[in-house]
């Protein structure tokens, strides 16, 4: 009986021991809205339409893509880099503590441009905003409503 006894004490403290080394199952973090909408936008996205005060004017950006990464964004074929810097970063507007994901704050060229985000599935994009250049001449044709239709390459 006493052999009995110790052999289950040995084995109830090998259990302890093996259960003691066991790592506790960790809860992943939870990604913020911020982190969660960088990795939506993150990637090559194509035009399909362009409006500038609601004409159509998509005909100019041929084949105009935006890559959008961490916080930064370049183009390719922009019809014009005052509306669309060549490169640059981004970061979001803050509604009170709240960071607002719908609303991107767009540095590039010197200037900062709030564009509104609507991104209504994680392949389709539509951005807009309004460009006013405060010039004469020939920027002037570029100031007015802008809205950028994309779809993800």
């Amino acid at each position: 009986m006493k052999k009995l006894t110790t052999a289950f004490a040995l084995l109830f403290l090998a259990g302890m021991i093996v259960l003691s080394g066991c790592k506790k199952k960790t809860k992943p973090e939870e990604k913020t809205a911020e982190e969660l909408r960088i990795e939506a936008l993150t990637g090559t996205w194509i035009v399909s339409e362009v409006t500038l005060d609601n004409s159509d004017v998509t005909s100019d950006w041929p084949s105009f893509a935006v890559t959008f990464g961490n916080k930064t964004y370049t183009t390719d074929n922009s019809f014009n880099t005052n509306v669309w810097p060549a490169s640059g970063s981004y970061t979001f507007d803050m509604a009170g503590t709240e960071v607002d994901v719908n609303t991107m704050l767009r540095s590039g060229n010197g200037a900062d441009l709030e564009i509104a985000l609507n991104l209504s599935s994680n392949s389709s994009l539509t951005m807009s905003f309004n460009y006013d250049t405060n010039t004469h001449g020939r920027l002037k044709g570029t100031d007015g409503a802008w809205t950028f239709r994309m779809t993800k390459q």
